[in-house]
Formats: C-alpha cells, structure tokens, sequence
C-alpha cells in the first residue's frame, strides 16, 4: 500500500521581496495544473543574522486565480496592449510554445484559429509583449475566431 511523503523543492531566485520570490519559484515549475501555491521562503542574510543553524522562514501563499500577478491585458479598438508598457507589440503565448497574433472584434480580443496547430486554449495561456518582454493576464473574454489573420 502506497504511504504519504513530503517532497520539499529547493530553489534559488533572486527577487525584490518573499512574494516576488514565490512568483518566480512558481513560474519555474512547468505544469500549472501541478504547481503549488504554498512556499516556505528563505532569506539568506536574516538566516545569518540569527547564528549559524537557525532557519527563518516565512509563508507565502499565492491566489489560484492569476498567482503570478500579471496585470491584466489592456484592450483597444484596435489590438490587445501590455498591461506593462502599453505597448500594442504583443501575441498570445501558452506553456507549448504556441505564438498568435492577436486583434480585436467587436470589443473582444481574438486570436485566428488558423493561425495555430490546435485552436483551443492551452496551458497557462498569457498575452507576451516583444516590447518590453513581460507578460500580462489574458482577457476573460478571450475567443478563437474562425479562419486565419488577415
């Protein structure tokens, strides 16, 4: 008969506060669907600060809806903007890599079923900005239109 086990997963980041922190463990695990929101977090310099052998750590956990903080998708008459920068140089990505441009149809952002192998939404879906690099929330009334980008 199978018995419980507690596996504790280690890494490093480098990040601006615990939650930052978090934000960057999660992101490095590869299925959303397994991720956990629950960490443990470590800071160095206070674990030193408190004598050799003695652990520090505080609870982070993060929200299930949207636990990397991505700010959300700004949309315009006429594309689907960085929540960062503004910038309207982005394109739908998922965890498989899938990349497609997006547009915008009466009010509600697309993306051309045509334009990718498989027209459904993949794994942690997300809108990428090529100007500025980061990533913003997809908009929840994101759809697949029919056919391929103009």
């Amino acid at each position: 008969m199978a018995e419980p086990y507690t596996v504790t997963w280690t890494v490093e980041v480098d990040a601006e506060d615990l939650v930052d922190a978090a934000r960057r463990a999660y992101e490095k695990l590869r299925h959303t669907e397994s991720r956990p929101t629950h960490f443990d977090v470590k800071h160095p310099k206070i674990t030193e600060a408190l004598g050799p052998g003695y652990r520090y750590t505080l609870v982070v956990e993060l929200p299930k809806d949207n636990p990397l903080g991505r700010p959300p998708a700004v949309v315009k008459d006429d594309g689907v903007c960085c929540g960062h920068c503004g910038s309207e140089n982005t394109r739908y990505v998922e965890d498989v890599g899938q990349y497609a441009p997006m547009s915008v149809q009466d009010g509600v952002p697309v993306c051309w079923g045509g334009d990718l192998e498989v027209d459904e939404i993949g794994d942690d879906p997300r809108v990428l900005c090529f100007g500025c690099g980061r990533e913003s929330e997809l908009p929840p009334n994101f759809r697949w239109a029919e056919g391929e980008s103009e």
